[in-house]
């Protein structure tokens, strides 16, 4: 964020009507950010000065629509489904919306002429295991099966030839996620 409250940033909220979206959008509105909000569900509230679209993230064509009109600077990417219990219940919608859905949101912010910055919410799971309490600096195990996919899915973009290599992080996780919840011989 800019450190001068008088300069509007133009921000995107991806998953904005979820838990931490509304906190967050009262936070940025507050530092004179122009804020859009991309949703699969109407807000409870809507807040005073913020555009918002009800669109599903898996559909790649609609997230670049919103992205291109909105041309943020920075992105905020909340969305996700992040209850373990939905996870197992509804893997595949779990996968389309959190890896495909982040695809999506990756794809058409790296198409603007000047991307964004994003920040990438994601899960204690990318960080290697640790005994104590965990913070930014904290090592990363990108390789293991258990880590969030999604933020995997970031490097993608910072080089052509590591596609490939990011592109089997997902497959690992659909390959040993459950054969480890549920002891399959893989």
């Amino acid at each position: 964020m800019r450190s001068d409250s008088s300069v509007s940033t133009r921000v995107l909220i991806t998953g904005g009507t979820g838990f931490v979206g509304p906190h967050l959008i009262r936070l940025l509105r507050a530092k004179n950010n122009q804020i859009a909000v991309l949703s699969s569900d109407k807000p409870s509230t809507r807040e005073p000065g913020v555009k918002y679209y009800e669109a599903d993230i898996r559909d790649g064509e609609t997230v670049g629509a919103v992205v291109r009109e909105t041309r943020p600077e920075h992105v905020y990417h909340l969305a996700g489904i992040s209850a373990v219990d939905t996870s197992w219940r509804n893997s595949r919608l779990t996968y389309e919306v959190n890896v495909m859905g982040s695809f999506n949101v990756f794809e058409a912010a790296m198409s603007l002429p000047s991307p964004p910055r994003i920040l990438n919410v994601s899960s204690s799971q990318v960080y290697a295991g640790a005994t104590g309490k965990l913070t930014e600096k904290s090592p990363l195990q990108p390789d293991k099966f258990k880590s969030n996919v999604t933020s995997l899915m970031c490097g993608m973009w910072s080089a052509p030839t590591l596609f490939y290599s990011n592109a089997e992080s997902p497959v690992k996780f659909i390959t040993y996620a459950p054969a480890d919840r549920f002891g399959l011989p893989i």
